[in-house]
């Protein structure tokens, strides 16, 4: 990824946090545990991914775990459909993030399943830094 892109993957992502709903308390609505739980699940399929790169050169790293960076959308959209309450703060970050076109968009583009994988980061500092709830 050149400079210019993760440039612009940061500025989107402060962006996005900057931009979510407020709770009743004017701090972001969206909790820690929400956001951080779909970067665990990110971060697996990256180690996945860094061994098989590691262990067989010539392979694409992305082929034995290209369900798995699927199943990232189902996990995302299922911890927004079970959010209670009329506030919506897990599916006003699934709308404003982009983070479902980026999923679909990755299929076995290591290049961009990188890219996913700096802004999921870039989301969770930014969330982290601008105050999200704990």
């Amino acid at each position: 990824m050149s400079e210019k892109e993760t440039t612009n993957v940061v500025d989107q992502a402060e962006s996005v946090i900057k931009n979510l709903k407020k709770n009743d308390k004017g701090t972001i609505g969206l909790k820690t545990s929400q956001i951080r739980k779909f970067l665990a699940s990110v971060n697996v399929i990256r180690n996945k991914v860094l061994i098989a790169k590691g262990a067989q050169k010539n392979c694409d790293p992305l082929a034995d775990v290209a369900v798995e960076v699927k199943m990232l959308k189902a996990n995302l959209l299922y911890q927004a459909g079970r959010e209670q309450g009329s506030d919506k703060f897990v599916n006003d970050f699934v709308q404003k993030s982009g983070l479902i076109s980026k999923i679909d968009g990755v299929g076995k583009d290591y290049k961009k399943f990188d890219e996913l994988c700096k802004y999921i980061e870039a989301l969770v500092a930014f969330h982290k830094y601008y105050g999200g709830a704990d």
